[in-house]
């Protein structure tokens, strides 16, 4: 493993991607397709993995890029499992008046309150 991260600032995204794959290192696959704007595969991993810790760290990300794609995946059944309180940082977030495309956020986080 230490290997992975002593090439990891000397390589490119893909070769990052590869090992961290191989390695089954999900954190970092996600990191990586995150820094390259690839958010439907990092939500594709998380659906795959069904590892509450990685929604719970990526989902701050992803609600303000794939909110609808998000709350359709927290809506699952397999998914009914999660903490919602651990998610409440990552809704706070949408309440930031920066936010360029609060409202397309805001309106498929509301639809979770019939889940």
């Amino acid at each position: 493993m230490q290997s992975f991260y002593s090439l990891s600032s000397h390589v490119d995204f893909d070769v990052q991607r590869y090992l961290a794959q191989k390695l089954r290192d999900h954190r970092t696959v996600i990191k990586i397709l995150l820094m390259q704007n690839l958010y439907v595969e990092a939500l594709d991993i998380l659906a795959r993995e069904r590892r509450p810790e990685l929604f719970y760290e990526f989902a701050d990300q992803l609600v303000v890029e794939v909110p609808e794609k998000l709350v359709l995946l927290l809506r699952q059944e397999n998914n009914r499992a999660l903490n919602p309180v651990k998610l409440l940082a990552a809704f706070h977030k949408c309440l930031d008046p920066e936010l360029t495309n609060r409202a397309k956020i805001v309106g498929p986080i509301l639809q979770i309150k019939n889940m």
